[in-house]
């Protein structure tokens, strides 16, 4: 029983030689055993592993792992092209803006007083005002998020600005769309301003241009205290009012929706051709209204106003 005893003992220390000299073996091969449960035991075999000759807790090969996975992390973002840094790079080389600031207070956008000004809102609530203080054309608006639905571009040589307002997607607080202000200088006279409004509402408070513009498809447009040399109001289905000085010829057109010129000047001061096949056209104190009709009046005047209306109303009053 001794004898069988000893040969047991000796025969369990050389199986766990063996079993631990093969375990050691797979481990110097890559193996690795963490958390290892036996009957119902947690036992962790090797808690560290050689990495030439050096100690490397467990914990360490996780925070190897962090830093190697953001490391790979950020050499894919370097690779991924950034849209929202080449967006406004590739803008402000084909837009040459003045400058670009997004801090609260300051425009959004900032350009020379150009001597031409096309302005398209395709929706929205847009303002154009004339400000003391300021040498250049300033461009504000309500959503540093929307940011991508307002454009602005200068042409080469610094004679145009164009400033598109697109219609947005709704904001998610509430129905209301993007609000744009554009603040010009003050004294400010631009060779032409055209406005093209296809729906929305549009402001001008004391603009001041040669040959000034208005298309409007849908929407109103309303010109406060402007003055214009030459103007042209085309509209089909919304409102226009101009209240100011025209020192020069007036064509409007009224499809449908109404034209108003509230005019600080004389009546005769004006040639008048009018024209409708349907809606009314009023000047002074003439009022036409027929179905069909065409009137000429002429006052020896040095300007003509151009007045047709196809199923809209024509307004044309004067305060001197």
């Amino acid at each position: 029983m001794k004898k069988f005893i000893q040969y047991a003992a000796i025969f369990g220390a050389v199986l766990s030689v063996l079993g631990f000299g093969t375990a050691w073996a797979a481990r110097l091969n890559g193996g690795r055993w963490h958390g290892e449960e036996i009957f119902g035991t947690s036992m962790t075999l090797f808690s560290f592993r050689h990495d030439h000759g050096k100690k490397i807790k467990p914990e360490d090969v996780y925070v190897e792992a962090s830093e190697k996975e953001r490391e790979e992390t950020a050499l894919e973002q370097e690779a991924l092209p950034d849209i929202a840094e080449e967006i406004p790079e590739k803008e402000i080389e084909a837009t040459r803006m003045a400058s670009v600031q997004t801090a609260e207070g300051d425009p959004v956008f900032s350009f020379p007083a150009a001597e031409e000004l096309s302005l398209s809102v395709e929706a929205g609530e847009v303002v154009v005002e004339a400000a003391e203080g300021i040498t250049q054309i300033q461009i504000y608006y309500d959503q540093e998020s929307l940011k991508e639905w307002v454009k602005a571009v200068l042409d080469d040589d610094g004679d145009e600005l164009e400033i598109r307002v697109k219609k947005p997607f709704k904001l998610r607080d509430d129905s209301s769309y993007l609000q744009v202000k554009i603040l010009v200088p003050a004294g400010h006279k631009f060779q032409s301003a055209e406005v093209s409004l296809t729906a929305g509402n549009f402001q001008a408070v004391g603009l001041n241009a040669w040959e000034l513009e208005a298309d409007v498809a849908a929407g109103n447009v309303e010109f406060e205290g402007c003055e214009a040399s030459d103007a042209d109001f085309q509209c089909v289905a919304g409102n226009i009012f101009y209240s100011g000085r025209i020192k020069g010829d007036v064509d409007g057109e009224c499809a449908m929706g109404n034209i108003e010129l509230s005019l600080q000047q004389r009546e005769d001061e004006f040639n008048y051709e009018l024209k409708g096949a349907g809606g009314s056209i009023q000047v002074g104190e003439l009022k036409l209204g027929e179905l069909a009709f065409e009137r000429k009046i002429m006052n020896n005047a040095f300007w003509t106003m151009e007045l047709e209306s196809s199923a809209g109303t024509i307004l044309v009053d004067f305060s001197v």
